[in-house]
């Protein structure tokens, strides 16, 4: 009835696109994503009653789907200190072992680009699978134009070298 899914990886690797994609194609009548924006200029307590709102939400559904976009900014942490929200912390543990009620399944999608620092707070234990979401190169993103049709032939390699050059701008900036 309740299964985590922590999706790991680089930064820009497509993570929260991919578990928008597989919660799109799921079928499920309940999918909400949490994202930092939304949480943005809250108290701790105020975010941390619109998580359980969303996770109350889709307890009411028979089969619902909740994405956690970037843990680590949802947790407000910062390398420096280190320090964190220990409230949205303690709330999503909480959460993430709160098994439906009966008839009802949830599955929980998570993204981070940290996986280190989830372990140290304990958060990625909270999750039944972890999976590494690679950064794909010039062949790989290729493949993927080819696979959805979305460039002529002739300008697939191109687009794909734009694509990976941008990419690598954004990881040195």
């Amino acid at each position: 009835p309740l299964m985590g899914v922590l999706l790991e990886g680089d930064r820009d690797t497509g993570k929260s696109a991919l578990a928008a994609h597989l919660a799109q194609d799921s079928g499920y009548p309940f999918i909400k994503m949490i994202t930092a924006d939304m949480l943005l200029g809250y108290p701790s307590n105020r975010k941390c009653d619109m998580i359980t709102r969303v996770f109350e939400d889709a307890h009411k559904s028979p089969r619902s789907i909740v994405i956690l976009d970037g843990l680590e900014r949802l947790l407000e942490y910062v390398p420096i200190g280190p320090r964190f929200n220990n409230e949205v912390l303690q709330t999503l543990l909480v959460l993430l072992k709160k098994v439906p009620p009966k008839q009802r399944k949830l599955l929980v999608f998570a993204s981070t680009s940290s996986l280190d620092i989830l372990d140290s707070m304990g958060l990625a234990a909270a999750f039944s699978v972890t999976v590494r979401v690679p950064t794909l190169g010039t062949e790989e993103i290729c493949e993927v134009f080819k696979q959805v049709g979305c460039f002529v032939a002739s300008d697939i390699e191109a687009c794909a070298n734009i694509f990976t050059e941008g990419i690598g701008k954004q990881s040195l900036a």
